[in-house]
């Protein structure tokens, strides 16, 4: 009888286990599908900050200076090595084949760049540079919208509540080869991480937020219209002192430091100032939401983590 109970409570247990898998595994999914979005994000980041940022400006002097077009040169390699990157995470069984439409347009602008450096052709060349400010300036925001949608669709709390039940099935067994307490590390480990991953999704959403309005004032600023940021900037400057206006580390004192000098230029009404000032600005804020990004895929990482403990004494049951 007592042999019959115990195997009747040992089949309880490898069931509650295969429930905690399928859920474990169905979470590694959302990570992959998350890593996905995050990488291809980092990317477009390099892509406008390490290239499209470089190049911008000594592309309006392509046909007449030396210099600018040996400054475009020698930035192709940064967009060869993105695009081949992009290439790699495209490919990848995982990603969604839609990805695969505007990464085809994408493709098409790199070979149109590369043509009007090799051939000296300064029409093809701001054209080209006109479709890849398109596709930086619409693709990070659906990529955003994709990665958050999977962030939020892991479900750390039903992990949790199965890993709990695993443990209260091994308990009953009180065999002494495993050691329980593996399982109380992991669920404070799944409900500690269930707290940060959604702080930084929220985050990482209000920086996405401020950096499309950071573009939409510097494309007024390209053609000396500075009206949109005079109004509007109290508003962004609000909402922008709510992410970091108390944070004492030095990427948050710098960004105030911006923010004052931005007030400044704008109180002064220098274009030259303003144009300055808003430059480091726009550039802290890119980097900030960089970093953001970097966060959230460190975050990732940590709940994988968890496998490998929880595996080895989940063998031991199973």
């Amino acid at each position: 009888e007592a042999l019959g109970k115990l195997m009747e409570q040992s089949g309880e247990v490898k069931a509650s286990v295969a429930d905690f898998r399928a859920d474990f595994n169905s979470t590694l999914s959302q990570l992959d599908r998350m890593a996905n979005y995050k990488d291809l994000h980092d990317l477009l980041h390099r892509l406008q900050f390490e290239f499209y940022n470089v190049v911008v400006f000594p592309a309006k002097y392509f046909s007449q200076d030396i210099t600018a077009r040996r400054q475009l040169k020698s930035s192709l390699p940064i967009l060869d090595e993105v695009s081949a990157a992009l290439n790699e995470v495209i490919n990848r069984p995982t990603v969604n084949p839609a990805e695969k439409i505007w990464f085809k347009n994408f493709q098409i602008v790199k070979d149109a760049i590369t043509k009007a450096l090799n051939e000296s052709n300064p029409s093809l060349l701001n054209q080209s540079l006109d479709g890849l400010r398109y596709i930086i300036a619409n693709q990070p925001t659906k990529i955003n919208g994709a990665l958050t949608e999977a962030a939020r669709a892991i479900n750390l709390q039903a992990l949790a509540r199965g890993l709990e039940n695993v443990s209260v099935q091994v308990q009953k067994l009180n065999l002494s080869a495993v050691d329980t307490s593996q399982f109380e590390q992991g669920l404070q480990a799944i409900r500690s991480l269930d707290g940060k991953m959604h702080a930084q999704v929220e985050e990482h959403d209000h920086w996405q937020e401020t950096e499309i309005e950071m573009r939409q004032f510097e494309d007024d600023l390209e053609t000396n219209h500075f009206e949109g940021l005079k109004l509007f900037w109290p508003a962004v400057r609000e909402t922008a002192l709510a992410l970091f206006g108390e944070n004492p580390e030095e990427w948050a004192v710098k960004m105030r430091e911006s923010c004052l000098a931005l007030d400044k230029a704008l109180e002064l009404n220098d274009p030259m100032s303003i144009m300055d000032a808003f430059g480091d600005y726009r550039a802290r804020v890119g980097n900030r939401f960089y970093q953001v990004d970097i966060d959230l895929k460190d975050q990732c990482g940590e709940i994988r983590k968890i496998d490998d403990p929880l595996n080895t004494i989940l063998r031991k049951i199973e």
